[in-house]
This record gives C-alpha cells, structure tokens and sequence, in this order.
C-alpha cells in the first residue's frame, strides 16, 4: 500500500494533517511552527476508501492509548471528536 496523505480542516479552522500507511496506521498532526507551548485543536478526520472495524489513538510522547469513537460512511471510516496536537498523534487501525 502506498502512503496516502490528507489534510482537514479542524473545527477551529486551522488544518489537521493526515498519513495513511500500512500495516493501518494513521499520524495525525497540526502543521504549526514549533514553540515552546503545545498547540491542540479538535477535528473529525475521514479516511477515504479505508473501513476500519476499531480504532485506537496513541501519544507518542507518554505511551497513552485510548480507543476511538468511528463509524463507516460508505467505503470511508470517520473518526469523530479527535484531538490532534502540533506533534503527531499515531491512529491505530483494526479491519
């Protein structure tokens, strides 16, 4: 599978970055400049032509795993209320 990368726009209107790759593992993250201070914004992130049974979001910096809320819209998976950081946060795909 190739990498298939998206871009959204979160609920406070600033852009959420997306990458897609196999095994079904997702990076979700804002594209901001680096600070001192984390930035977070939360957003529904669709994954086209992707169906996914259970979903899990991971912090890369402490290891937290928590399981997503998801629903299928069509051939789509959508992600509902994920908060995305300015650092990427691993969304861990089960079909």
């Amino acid at each position: 599978m190739t990498a298939k990368h998206f871009a959204y726009l979160a609920r406070s209107g600033r852009t959420v970055n997306v990458t897609l790759d196999w095994p079904p593992l997702a990076a979700a993250w804002l594209p901001v400049p680096d600070a001192d201070q984390t930035s977070s914004s939360e957003c529904d992130v669709a994954l086209p032509g992707f169906q996914a049974r259970k979903a899990w979001g991971i912090d890369i910096f402490n290891g937290t795993e928590q399981e997503l809320v998801l629903s299928a819209v069509g051939k789509d998976t959508r992600l509902k209320g994920i908060v995305v950081k300015d650092y990427p946060t691993y969304l861990r795909l089960e079909k």
